[in-house]
């Protein structure tokens, strides 16, 4: 449902899930967790964790629960795919 958006990481923490209050909110996509992921800025890049979501985060295919993030990178939440650039 997100095809061809942009979302902007924040320069500390990014929430993101379908709660509205998330930074990246997710509202469209029934398959993502209210809190289901968050990207945390480490050294000079960034690193994303899953929060306890019940469906996965998803980082190129593989299922992570912390995975540093690389350009290029897909991740996945829920049904919802995005590059990280």
């Amino acid at each position: 449902p997100y095809a061809g958006q942009a979302f902007a990481l924040l320069p500390a923490n990014t929430t993101i899930g379908r709660d509205a209050n998330s930074d990246i909110a997710l509202t469209a996509d029934p398959t993502v967790s209210r809190r289901h992921a968050h990207v945390s800025v480490e050294g000079s890049g960034h690193v994303i964790y899953d929060d306890g979501s019940s469906n996965g985060t998803y980082v190129n295919g593989v299922r992570v629960t912390a995975v540093p993030l690389v350009p290029g990178s897909i991740v996945q939440l829920g049904q919802s795919k995005f590059r990280y650039e």
